[in-house]
Order: structure tokens, then sequence, then C-alpha cells
């Protein structure tokens, strides 16, 4: 099928559900992905790196926060300029840390998977800028998983790239490159 926004499609699916997405630049609040709790694959359909989620500055490109499974799949897109924000964080039970969660959030009992994923230029001002693990998955190798995906140039006063709150992570053949550090000296 054919999706034109993302946010509407994760509405739409059902339990299994595989999406194929086509290659573009996916701007804004409407592509952003709340799993729901559900199964679901989406996968860049011409390969990785030929999906783009731009957030536009503002929230999460990924939710996954209630009883999403390892069968809840993300393959092969970029996310960037993200920011995380205060705003969907306090509706959650419990409620995230504010200012946490920059392009990828896993809360309470999500496990879900990211592959061949890039997470770059995200940010969030407190922890998490781009992944946030914040869940109730505390025994190794129950918690979400990033699998072949690369985080570069992310910020947060805590865990620019990746920060776990609590619950666990699992990372499988994960690259990270980290902002230049810039000292400024005053004369």
């Amino acid at each position: 099928m054919r999706v034109s926004f993302l946010s509407n499609t994760c509405a739409a699916s059902q339990q299994l559900d595989i999406w194929l997405v086509e290659a573009g630049t996916y701007v804004g609040p409407l592509n952003r992905m709340d799993m729901k709790g559900k199964m679901v694959t989406f996968v860049a359909a011409s390969g990785p790196g030929t999906v783009t989620v731009d957030c536009n500055g503002t929230g999460f490109a990924v939710m996954m926060v209630s009883t999403e499974t390892i069968e809840t799949v993300i393959d092969g897109f970029i996310f960037t300029n993200c920011h995380g924000d205060d705003v969907f964080g306090s509706s959650l039970n419990p409620p995230l840390p504010l200012g946490s969660g920059g392009a990828v959030v896993f809360a309470g009992a999500a496990r879900g998977l990211i592959r061949n994923c890039v997470i770059r230029l995200n940010s969030a001002a407190v922890a998490g800028g781009g992944v946030l693990v914040y869940t109730t998955n505390v025994a190794a190798g129950t918690g979400p998983t990033l699998t072949n995906t690369t985080l570069e140039r992310n910020s947060a006063m805590f865990g620019a790239a990746v920060s776990v709150s609590a619950g666990t992570l699992t990372l499988n053949d994960c690259r990270f490159q980290v902002l230049p550090l810039i000292v400024t000296t005053l004369v």
C-alpha cells in the first residue's frame, strides 16, 4: 500500500502488517510514528537510507510506549531533526523525564526493533537525543533492540546518542559518531 503520512498509516495498521515505504523525505508531525502497541513492520522499499523522517525540529519520530514486541520493526529509515520536548512525555504513565527523548522513544513494556537505520542530528534538552529507553523491561534481552544502526551527531546533556534511563537495550553492530568538541577561549 502507498504511504502518504506515516502517522495515519500507524493508526490504520493491523497486527502483523508490513508497510513498504516509498523513498523520500517525510516532514512534520503527520509523519511521527506512534506504533500504538502494534506488531507492525515499516521497511524502506528502496533499501536502507532512502526514507527520511524529518521532525522539523519538534517532537519524536518513533514512539513505542506500550506493548510493542520485537515484531514491531522499523527497517532502513533515517531519523533527523527531532527534538525531545515536554509535551508528549508528560502524558505517559509513568511520565518521561522532562526534556527527554529525541528521535526514538521506548517506554512502558515496549521492546521493538530498529534495524538498518540512521539516527542523525536529533536532540533533547536532558537525555536521549537519539534514543531514549525508559521501559519496565529490566532483565537482559527483554528490552528494545537496535541492530546495524548508526547514531551520529545527536545531542543531549546525558546520553546524546542513547540514554537508558530505565530498563535495558540490546545493541547489535551499531556505530556511534559524536559531535565534535568545541572549546572557546575568552580573552
